[in-house]
């Protein structure tokens, strides 16, 4: 992988400044013409993040998910961290998005399952990862991945939005160089709307103690399902490993203190999984980190 624009190493401090630059350009602008990502695409495939965060390639699960995937099918791309795009060009309006590359040469495309669909459409002997696996292991796969994105992925939106540790350590850690005379409206906007996305979800209606039982209930049905075994399916690595992987990464990193992310370091299974994940797809951050 090759970070445009700085290393994963030294461009959190620098991603952060430029960070709330863009994210008060982007909220104080209304009316603005989406541009092309570049004007020719890219021989190489592009993938539009967010940010990197410690031993982990992103801050955001999906993105981490995506580029793990893209790691596990051996797809070398570059990786744009959002001061280097400010989502110009998303499709959806949302990260990942990827540009480039035989695949998607035509425009940008957002959603990291349909990015992941449509590179194994386009080789299926190259890049299904999951060829190994019985119908029944891909049942279970599905099932565990549905579970975490449509639903675990809002306790974390929780954690991050809707609760103390928005002002402890989300907004200053996105919206801390964001001037001050502009940093309480646009992290108060951003917030706002998240928080009414997690309400439409419905898990924006529950309180806490009602968040946090379907939460050990989730993650207990996953560690009690790893077990003592290497991913999530046996031996061997599919497709599902990378959101696995992913979110519960999503949940241990950074600063964030909640109970939510306490139950995942309760589970030495959990935590031996993410590490050997860290260890055998992202070594160049685990080396970087221990500097």
């Amino acid at each position: 992988m090759t970070v445009v624009d700085g290393s994963s190493s030294s461009l959190a401090p620098v991603a952060a400044a430029a960070l709330g630059g863009a994210v008060a350009v982007t909220m104080l602008v209304k009316r603005r013409k989406k541009s092309a990502v570049a004007p020719e695409p890219p021989q190489k495939l592009q993938v539009y993040g967010f940010l990197p965060l410690g031993p982990d390639p992103d801050s955001s699960p999906f993105c981490i998910k995506l580029l793990t995937w893209l790691k596990m099918a051996r797809i070398d791309f570059d990786y744009v961290p959002f001061p280097s795009h400010g989502m110009k060009g998303s499709s959806k309006g949302k990260m990942p998005y990827v540009y480039g590359g035989p695949v998607f040469a035509d425009a940008p495309v957002g959603d990291s399952s349909l990015i992941i669909d449509a590179l194994v459409q386009s080789d299926p002997k190259k890049y299904d990862l999951d060829a190994h696996l019985s119908k029944e292991e891909r049942a279970i796969g599905t099932a565990f991945k549905v579970m975490i994105e449509e639903s675990c992925y809002w306790s974390l939106i929780h954690v991050r939005w809707n609760g103390p540790e928005f002002e402890r350590y989300t907004s200053p850690f996105y919206f801390g160089s964001v001037p001050s005379f502009l940093r309480g409206m646009i992290s108060r906007k951003v917030q706002g709307k998240i928080r009414r996305d997690l309400r439409g979800q419905g898990t924006g209606l529950l309180d806490e103690s009602e968040i946090l039982a379907k939460w050990k209930k989730e993650v207990g049905a996953l560690a009690d399902f790893l077990g003592d075994t290497e991913y999530l399916l046996g031996s061997r690595t599919s497709s599902f490993d990378a959101t696995v992987y992913a979110f519960l990464a999503a949940v241990v990193q950074g600063e964030w203190r909640h109970e939510i992310c306490d139950v995942v370091r309760g589970y030495p299974n959990l935590m031996d999984y993410i590490a050997r994940m860290r260890k055998e797809f992202w070594p160049e951050l685990q080396e970087k980190e221990g500097e």
